[in-house]
């Protein structure tokens, strides 16, 4: 297999192999080898090639970055310019944004001209900026969850959030090398669905008080308009227990794990061990009644387990530590096993790189947090799971980032996006088509206690049918 050679400028060397791992290594499946040189350019050439054939790209951001590190001054301040390049590059959609580069120098970008190739785009760069979450670390702005919004982020405020830039970027970049080197061949990748259930009430009327369904029952009526919800609620709490679980509206396990299956998907869910704040966690015990059952359904058809971390264990290692022991030993008493765990944040909450640090320390294989609570798309520019870097540390993590495209509660909740059933479908089609250009998993979120009507239900079936591929 042939060696690329990938000569770039001093500085930030750490953060370079990373990144140059990440696209020609993890997602093309290219091997490579790293030169340090003084320079204005990136260059990659064939290693063992006496020829004179050679890929240039800027190298912006890195430059930027080492002179003012994680500060709003090495963020990108407008998409000013764009680029369509000449030749086919698969799946792109043009014209395409720059974030880092240099559209503006006197090179005839994108043409083949004596064996050198030339383009606008810092890809190397951006890619890095996007996937490390350089963005959060280097703004302030938070919501009232200490979330950093989508709203306030640069892909909403340029329009980005829906496309997959570092994606794009790949595509830019693989079809210039295949112009240079045409016997070049990359790591080849598929379309995939994920459905993932995050586990925040796994039964609303069995186990709980009165008082606490007082919140379900005045939402059924006044929010939700359906008092039949309402009403199926009371007699499932006052129904024996076993025809109690099989009323309870959130008891919909069954329903998401059969319908998955219709298409050959699993679910992965992600369960509660702990509480670190009533206002937002609602505890409950893993390894008994009602919810032990559950668990070992979950296992026993092949789906998935995770953990829910709780509210404010995004910044609290030890305590998402011991919540993940909570998890495992009750795995272990039910005789429940898995290769590999994962989590995905209580809220979404997460603060980049602490909580991935944190899911290092507690021994989690992957993180499924990172979407925006507020916003559906691609947080970090990507709908490929990637290795994640430790902006504070300088170093890259033992951890993959399993990127989240879209939450329910996004798109449903007023709080958010408001969107009809109907909208919400479409948007998610929508998005999953968009993974499907590009070969990489469309990741869904639905939660247990939104599928408690019929509408709901119905829904959830025609989307994961359309999800699918």
């Amino acid at each position: 297999m042939a060696r690329l050679l990938v000569t770039h400028p001093p500085g930030l060397e750490s953060e370079r192999q990373y990144v140059h791992d990440v696209v020609l290594r993890d997602w093309l499946g290219l091997d490579f080898a790293i030169k340090v040189a003084e320079g204005r350019d990136v260059r990659i050439t064939l290693a063992d090639d006496s020829g004179d054939r050679a890929l240039h790209l800027p190298d912006v951001f890195f430059p930027r970055a080492a002179a003012a590190w994680l500060t709003p001054a090495s963020l990108p301040a407008e998409p000013a310019a764009t680029w369509s390049p000449e030749c086919e590059s698969g799946p792109l959609q043009t014209p395409v944004p720059i974030l880092f580069g240099e559209p503006g120098r006197e090179h005839h970008h994108g043409e083949l001209q004596d064996g050198q190739l030339r383009l606008p785009i810092d890809v190397f760069g951006s890619v890095f900026f996007l996937l490390s979450r350089y963005e959060e670390m280097a703004c302030e702005a938070r919501d009232e969850h200490e979330r950093f919004a989508g709203i306030g982020s640069f892909s909403h405020r340029f329009g980005l959030l829906e496309r997959p830039l570092a994606n794009e970027y790949l595509e830019i970049l693989w079809a210039s090398l295949q112009r240079l080197w045409p016997g070049l061949e990359r790591k080849a990748r598929t379309y995939g669905a994920e459905l993932t259930c995050d586990v925040d009430v796994p039964f609303s009327v069995i186990g709980r008080p009165w008082r606490k369904m007082i919140r379900s029952l005045g939402g059924d009526l006044l929010k939700r308009r359906a008092p039949a919800l309402a009403l199926n609620r009371v007699c499932a709490k006052l129904a024996p227990d076993a025809r109690g679980i099989e009323r309870d509206p959130n008891n919909s396990f069954d329903f998401m794990m059969t319908t998955g299956e219709r298409h050959g998907l699993k679910t992965t869910f992600f369960m509660m061990a702990g509480v670190s704040d009533l206002r937002f966690d609602d505890g409950y015990a893993l390894d008994t009644p009602p919810v032990a059952p559950v668990l070992r359904a979950i296992h026993a058809r092949g789906h998935e387990l995770g953990l829910h971390p709780s509210y404010h264990t995004y910044r609290d290692g030890e305590r998402l530590k011991s919540e993940f022991e909570t998890l495992l030993g009750a795995a272990e008493r039910l005789g429940i096993h898995q290769a590999a765990w994962g989590g995905r944040q209580h809220y979404l909450r997460f603060a980049a790189p602490e909580t991935w640090r944190h899911y290092v320390s507690a021994g989690l294989a992957y993180d499924a947090t990172l979407a925006h609570a507020d916003q559906p798309g691609f947080r970090c520019g990507t709908c490929y799971d990637f290795p994640v870097y430790d902006l504070e540390q300088r170093r890259p993590l033992p951890l993959r980032e399993r990127p989240l495209t879209v939450m329910e509660v996004t798109l449903l909740d007023d709080g958010y996006l408001g969107l009809t059933l109907a909208a919400a479908r479409e948007r998610i089609v929508r998005l999953a088509a968009v993974c499907q250009r590009f070969g990489g998993t469309f990741r869904l979120l639905w939660h247990n206690y939104a599928l408690a009507t019929r509408g709901q239900r119905q829904a959830y079936q025609d989307i994961v049918a359309e999800i699918a591929g």
